[in-house]
């Protein structure tokens, strides 16, 4: 399934036939022609690590799922990043935002992206030279077949978003023999896999949708959820001014008694974050009298001898005032203090990992560049909030 150049555009239906041919190997093996392999979301905060039943080597039950070819990180239960890279290596975002199958010009196209990028990060990330992090051994590790599920999930996610597959016929014509249930051969077309409809799986949840119920009541649509607060500051208005200014944010009170105890606020929610929600720091009511003419960057948990490089492992975001500041004689909306937010699940998910996340977390906001002096700059309040 890992061609030469000319054969990379078959990476996803020849890895969709593998799985879908090994799923009927065990239904024959099982009697249940209802056996679908279970997929391991790793792009969700609460699923970094790979999955405990993998990691429990002398479990009478689970054992066989254990392989010593891992990562330490990976048997240790940690996050697969740890030591590498960096929670943003597990996002589906950046193969999700492409909007053709296939390369056009310099830009790589939803299947090579997926490919090239979180596939080979799993890979690399949980596995060593003869394990999951070479081609040869991977698939002898069994979380090789529920990682490739989950590659499967994320295709028929980008489908289901409305990106349509290659519809030429050397590519739907394609064939691949893989063994069947009797041990022969059996030639699969790349056409009749361009979705799950042959295989007869559909997945619960698809990314950027909601979890598929059982019962058809459920399938209404969902409000969205409403936002819930981790964490926030309670000095009041913060002044902006030429030097960076470190904000304390006090936890707030959980209401979700399966949190998880941890060292800090964030990794507590991390532990126990739904598939489906993300964490957020968001700053309130920011207004100038004029433009300081500068971005602010915002770090969380920056240490007190951060390093130089501005753009660090603790580096959230950065905004402005262009739009908080009244124009000309506009007064009427001149007391309208603006907002804004940033995703910080993978930041924070990155620094839990490496321990750098704090007991009581702070917010640093330093100015790029000196700001203009009577621009008078304040943010409201600062918070983490889950949604």
């Amino acid at each position: 399934g890992h061609f030469a150049a000319s054969g990379e555009p078959y990476f996803l239906p020849w890895h969709r036939m593998y799985v879908c041919a090994f799923e009927e190997i065990i239904r024959a093996v099982l009697h249940d022609p209802k056996f679908t392999l279970p997929y391991w979301n790793y792009t969700s905060a609460a699923a970094y690590a790979v999955p405990k039943e993998f990691r429990m080597q002398n479990d009478p039950l689970w054992g066989p799922l254990f392989r010593p070819n891992r990562n330490a990180s990976s048997n240790a239960g940690q996050p697969i990043f740890t030591g590498q890279g960096s929670a943003s290596d597990l996002s589906a975002s950046p193969a999700m935002a492409e909007n053709n199958y296939l390369p056009v010009g310099a830009v790589s196209g939803f299947n090579q992206t997926l490919d090239f990028g979180l596939h080979g990060n799993v890979h690399v990330f949980t596995g060593n030279s003869q394990g999951m992090g070479q081609i040869p051994w991977a698939a002898n590790d069994p979380i090789f077949w529920v990682h490739h599920c989950n590659i499967d999930r994320i295709w028929a996610s980008w489908n289901n978003a409305g990106h349509a597959n290659p519809a030429t016929s050397a590519w739907l014509n394609k064939t691949f023999v893989f063994a069947g249930p009797d041990g022969k051969g059996v030639k699969w077309v790349v056409k009749d896999y361009t979705n799950t409809k042959k295989c007869d799986y559909r997945y619960d949840r698809l990314i950027g949708t909601k979890l598929i119920a059982a019962v058809a009541e459920s399938l209404a649509p969902a409000a969205v959820a409403a936002p819930v607060a981790v964490a926030k500051s309670s000095s009041g208005p913060v002044a902006l001014g030429s030097t960076p200014v470190r904000v304390n944010l006090q936890a707030v009170a959980s209401p979700s008694p399966a949190a998880a105890p941890a060292a800090s606020p964030l990794a507590a929610r991390l532990s126990a974050l739904p598939d489906d929600h993300r964490l957020y720091l968001v700053i309130n009511d920011f207004k100038a009298t004029a433009q300081p003419e500068t971005l602010y960057r915002v770090y969380l948990d920056l240490p007190d001898n951060a390093p130089s490089d501005p753009l660090n492992s603790n580096y959230v975001g950065s905004f402005n005032f262009f739009a908080a500041v009244p124009h000309g004689d506009d007064h009427e909306h001149a007391d309208t203090a603006r907002s804004i937010s940033f995703d910080i699940t993978d930041i924070a998910a990155d620094l839990d990992a490496k321990g750098q996340l704090k007991a009581e977390h702070t917010v640093t906001i330093v100015p790029a560049k000196t700001p203009f002096a009577d621009a008078k700059p304040v943010i409201g309040n600062i918070s983490f909030v889950e949604q």
